[in-house]
């Protein structure tokens, strides 16, 4: 059971979070076995194969391989026929990555609107409280002014958790997801909303995101009474209700401090400065 024990270690990384070489993904990914005894065996001879095709210049691989590198892992609760499976050890690199990563998840404002449909260049955003542990993880990052950077995408996506289906196009912002009919007490609460929101995503960056103006159309039923109002000479008030709210966004003056962009392959994969 050395291997398992041995494993325990990492076994929250995936193939995925790995820098995988040539001879994993032609000899390790995606193969599966009975047991530990059986992994090992299969890992053995495909090393002494893979050593030979290097001598005999039919593998053109540079990566030198040996059993000490793998270990052999087992989720927990598979109860399958094969649910052994080999892994490479992670080197100090990918293990700290790891561990950006999930920071990154929990303190990071990530660029992407949409995280189940991930855009690129895809990039994460911190205040500058953050950076001793960026610089402790050994992260990549640079420096940039708040007010030179689009964060529309980002807010977007913010507010898209709280208010389902919603653009910021064009410095407005538009609601695909509201009641089909409201009044002004409703476009009143959920102004009050998107400020809170909005002051909590300025206090997080350092943004000054604020509501400029109210749009607003009137619902076609409110249009029809009117109008028949008017015909009949009827100036009783309608009871006026809207079908569609947008609000104007602005970005104030107050935004003099800079931002960490840490460049990323995906979420699990943070650029990373390379060792010395």
């Amino acid at each position: 059971m050395k291997y398992i024990k041995a494993y325990k270690t990492f076994e929250n990384i995936s193939y995925d979070e790995m820098d995988l070489t040539g001879f994993d993904h032609k000899f390790i990914v995606g193969r599966w076995f009975r047991n530990e005894e059986e992994a090992m065996e299969y890992l053995k001879k495909t090393i002494e194969e893979y050593k030979q095709l290097k001598n005999d210049g039919f593998y053109k691989g540079s990566d030198d391989v040996t059993l000490d590198d793998y270990t052999v892992g087992k989720k927990e609760g598979d109860t399958s026929l094969k649910p052994y499976r080999l892994f490479r050890k992670p080197t100090e690199m990918e293990s700290k990555r790891k561990e950006a990563s999930e920071f990154i998840k929990k303190y990071g404002i990530i660029s992407s609107p949409d995280l189940r449909y991930i855009t690129h260049p895809l990039v994460s955003y911190f205040d500058y409280k953050h950076i001793g542990k960026l610089k402790e993880l050994g992260v990549n990052y640079r420096f940039r002014p708040i007010t030179e950077i689009n964060l529309d995408p980002v807010l977007q996506r913010e507010l898209k958790t709280k208010f389902g289906s919603v653009l910021i196009q064009q410095g407005r912002l538009k609601f695909y997801s509201l009641d089909d009919s409201f009044d002004k007490e409703y476009i009143k609460e959920l102004k009050l909303k998107v400020e809170e929101e909005l002051n909590k995503f300025n206090s997080k960056l350092g943004t000054d995101y604020f509501i400029s103006k109210t749009y607003t159309k009137e619902s076609n039923d409110t249009l029809l009474a009117k109008a028949r109002r008017l015909l009949n000479d009827d100036d009783r008030p309608v009871d006026i209700e809207y079908d569609t709210v947008e609000f104007g966004l602005q970005r104030g003056h107050d935004e003099e401090e800079f931002l960490a962009i840490v460049p990323m392959e995906s979420l699990e994969k943070p650029k990373m400065f390379l060792p010395l």
